[in-house]
């Protein structure tokens, strides 16, 4: 029987629909929601901050102020470093970032204290957006990709409705630190992504790690049931893929949603 002859990366655009991609697109929507459920809860958690530390209407400005400004540099720094020491481990330690500085939010002593730490939430915020959208982009079958990459800021604007339920069952009864508590959640995010998500096949090109992008794209030809097919490496990858293309997308992204938010 002869075999199509297909690049890896021409499998990924045109690899059909299976498990690992539901499973992906499910893990990337779930994170958003976290991440607009954190992002927003401060403006409901806001009225018992300023109760509990007496501050003044310009002081409690600062504290979403000092979360946007971490979303912001979060976004540039992490689509850097994600660029340079790949996807994956970025995408773990942002994930770990911002639930450190959600817990930290929830156990805040100070006004200052909270300060630091919603600056360090937005850090993760931030990065994680872009970071999730560049992946899916990846791996997203090129027919499926234009409805798919616009889920990451639906479903993040999504969980600010979230937020207020959220809000509405917690608060009255367990106060403004309750709504922290929850976006601690984000953390065991790491469990899916140690485990399941792989790093970004074509990153793993433009590093040169050519046969571990082989072994994860031959995988999901496995269990796509796609045995008529030969998988090899595309010619000069190196030189035609740039690691900019996860970074440009990622500014792109979080830029227009830093304005929007």
């Amino acid at each position: 029987m002869n075999k199509r002859v297909m690049t890896y990366t021409e499998f990924l655009d045109n690899s059909p629909m299976i498990g690992f991609h539901w499973l992906f697109l499910i893990g990337v929507c779930l994170a958003q929601i976290l991440d607009g459920l954190d992002f927003q809860v401060t403006s409901f958690a806001l009225p018992g901050i300023i109760q509990e530390f007496k501050l003044n209407p310009a002081f409690a400005g600062t504290i979403a102020s000092s979360g946007n400004l971490g979303f912001a540099l979060g976004a540039i720094l992490f689509a850097i470093l994600g660029d340079r020491f790949g996807r994956r481990p970025i995408f773990q330690w942002l994930l770990l970032t911002y639930a450190f500085g959600t817990f930290l939010s929830a156990i805040a002593p100070t006004y200052e204290t909270l300060l630091v730490a919603r600056f360090i939430a937005g850090l993760g915020i931030g990065a994680e957006i872009p970071i999730a959208a560049t992946m899916l982009a990846e791996y997203a079958p090129a027919r499926l990709r234009h409805i798919f990459v616009p889920l990451v800021p639906f479903f993040f604007a999504a969980a600010w409705i979230v937020a207020a339920f959220a809000a509405l069952g917690l608060v009255p009864s367990f106060g403004w630190r309750a709504l922290y508590w929850v976006g601690v959640t984000p953390a065991l995010m790491v469990v899916y992504i140690r485990f399941f998500l792989p790093e970004s096949v074509r990153f793993l090109l433009v590093k040169g790690k050519v046969e571990e992008a082989g072994r994860i794209v031959k995988d999901i030809a496995r269990k796509a049931g796609m045995a008529d097919v030969e998988l090899v490496p595309p010619p000069m990858e190196q030189k035609q893929a740039r690691p900019g293309f996860g970074q440009q997308l990622a500014l792109i992204k979080t830029t227009g949603l830093w304005f929007w938010c």
